[in-house]
């Protein structure tokens, strides 16, 4: 899905960081909270058993319901400026530096 939206909206691959949930409550519990709640378990759903039980069809493609929805967050003023959010970026940086010094560290001294 991480790849779907972006095709949806019409936008370029994004370079996904892969942070761990546990990680990001530590770090900023308060701002970090949504993730850790919506994140920290699987979030995969079915639809198997409400085709098997109401004859239930998708009609809408994933990437053209992902159009729709931002069509109507942007009709109604619903989309904040990721500027307004330095802090996200700090953490993605500092993760990559750290990651980076890390994968450094064990790639001369090799286990």
């Amino acid at each position: 899905m991480g790849r779907a939206i972006p095709r949806g909206l019409g936008a370029p691959e994004p370079n996904l960081v892969h942070i761990p949930t546990e990680v990001l409550g530590r770090l900023a519990p308060r701002q970090a909270e949504w993730c850790v709640e919506n994140f920290q378990h699987n979030n995969v759903f079915d639809a198997a058993k409400a085709r098997r039980d109401l004859d239930y069809r998708y009609t809408i493609r994933f990437e053209e319901g992902v159009r729709r929805c931002l069509d109507h967050l942007t009709r109604h003023n619903r989309i904040e400026d990721c500027a307004g959010y330095p802090f996200y970026d700090r953490i993605v940086e500092a993760w990559r530096r750290h990651t980076d010094a890390l994968v450094a560290e064990f790639q001369s001294n090799p286990v």
